[in-house]
């Protein structure tokens, strides 16, 4: 049995124990204190193998576990098996009851959501919903040389180095927080104008095509609703 004052680690080879009111010192010396409860229940002191004991019976699943910690390597072991999960007793994980003697859930992707189903006895099933998007942080950026159609979640650069003009088509068929990003890569939007076809939606509120004609124009459209269609942010 180990004891610590100030980190440092002091060998006791007494112990004193009260027994209905009486003190009690052992001698000296490598000595086993045993203390006997009901059940079975029992605390143990072996000074010749530095372990101190717990001990005693499980209730009402037949079994036996015992504690022990090792003072001379200074560690815990435990023996005895739990094999079974007593029938009027309840198990909770993060707050969720599980299924006796088993618990599981099992997850499906139901209209773009993650669906995790948790198994409760007999009694309910329930579930948790997780939603994910597409995240656009992750999008590449596209170099626009010519006339194109641009797509939702694009980053698109146009050289504007040529002398050519460009018209850039935005998607037909939107839905609100589709994002797209322009950039004038030649620094020359200035003399060579982009114009952004609206494409039946529109653009700032307006049903107007947006052209652009400021050297080094950059700037992300989002589409908000059929009124206020492409939003410059």
């Amino acid at each position: 049995v180990e004891d610590y004052v100030d980190t440092q680690m002091n060998t006791v080879n007494a112990y004193k124990f009260v027994t209905n009111g009486t003190d009690t010192t052992t001698a000296s010396g490598l000595d086993t204190l045993t203390i006997n409860g009901v059940n079975g229940l029992g605390v143990s002191i072996d000074d010749t193998t530095d372990t101190v004991t717990i001990s005693g019976a499980g209730q009402p699943t037949a079994y036996e576990a015992e504690l022990t910690y090792n003072a001379g390597g200074g560690y815990w072991a435990y023996n005895g098996g739990f094999s079974s999960v007593p029938s009027d007793l309840e198990v909770f994980l993060n707050g969720v009851k599980n299924k006796k003697d088993a618990d599981y859930y099992t997850s499906t992707v139901v209209g773009g959501e993650l669906r995790i189903t948790f198994a409760f006895d007999t009694y309910a099933e329930d579930w948790a919903n997780i939603t994910y998007g597409t995240v656009w942080n992750g999008a590449q950026w596209v170099s626009i040389v010519a006339s194109a159609n641009v797509s939702s979640g694009q980053r698109i650069i146009v050289d504007t180095s040529s002398a050519s003009a460009y018209t850039l088509t935005l998607p037909s068929s939107p839905t609100m927080g589709d994002e797209i990003h322009f950039l004038d890569g030649g620094y020359n939007c200035g003399t060579v104008h982009v114009t952004l076809a609206r494409n039946g939606k529109n653009i700032m509120g307006l049903a107007q095509n947006m052209d652009i004609d400021t050297d080094g124009a950059a700037f992300k459209l989002v589409y908000y609703n059929a009124t206020r269609g492409w939003v410059i942010y």
